[in-house]
């Protein structure tokens, strides 16, 4: 569905890449099939975590922009096209996202989570609230390629939510589209929900840390 929901977009040119994080479990035999049609890539690495696919992945596509879509979510059908318009109105975005419609297993909307509307990475400075966004944005590949961010190894948890605050800590902010163009799929067996509150407070810990030392490099890089 992931995969159908990218290829299905009114955007003309979307090109898939698909990276298999070293999984070898059966059900891994999709990603034969789905690399059947042209448009779809698969790539396979060494295990090394969420945060180093996504980081490959933005690297060694061919676009001037990269999407970031999680396996068991949906785009809408002009997420591209509304992602693409937004970049080019304001050249210096760091990243487009949207709002997000909550559906469970069966695709239909949940009551089981509200559904989120994050206001971007300029708004809050504190680190209590996420009001960032979820990983799923439009992004220059240039942020990877030629300015050196990056999903960080270690921050498999939060790693989203920790390049967006590296990224305010730059200097470079994001925009909100206030429409809901994707859906977001709510599993109550997801990989988030199977870690304790104490390792998600220490890894969101950890991430603050190195977002501190992200800003201080920042700094010290930038003119002048």
């Amino acid at each position: 569905e992931a995969v159908d929901s990218l290829l299905g977009q009114s955007y003309p040119e979307v090109e898939v890449l698909i990276v298999n994080d070293g999984s070898f479990a059966p059900e891994d035999a999709v990603l034969t099939e789905l690399a059947d049609d042209p448009r779809v890539t698969v790539v396979t690495k060494a295990n090394g975590g969420e945060g180093t696919a996504r980081t490959l992945g933005a690297r060694i596509a061919r676009g001037e922009y990269v999407v970031m879509l999680d396996a068991d979510n949906i785009l809408g059908r002009d997420f591209v096209a509304r992602g693409v318009a937004g970049h080019l109105a304001e050249p210096d975005l760091a990243y487009v996202t949207c709002w997000l419609r909550m559906v469970g297993p069966d695709n239909r909307d949940t009551d089981a989570h509200p559904n989120f509307a994050p206001l971007g990475n300029s708004v809050l400075e504190g680190f209590a609230e996420n009001w960032d966004g979820d990983t799923l944005a439009m992004l220059p590949r240039r942020m990877f390629t030629e300015l050196g961010f990056e999903y960080h190894p270690e921050g498999s948890m939060h790693s989203d939510w920790e390049l967006y605050r590296w990224l305010r800590a730059s200097g470079r902010f994001g925009a909100v589209i206030p429409e809901r163009l994707a859906r977001y799929r709510v599993l109550p067996d997801s990989l988030m929900r199977g870690y304790s509150d104490e390792l998600q407070d220490r890894s969101w810990r950890e991430s603050e840390e190195r977002i501190g030392l992200h800003a201080v490099r920042w700094t010290a890089e930038a003119p002048g």
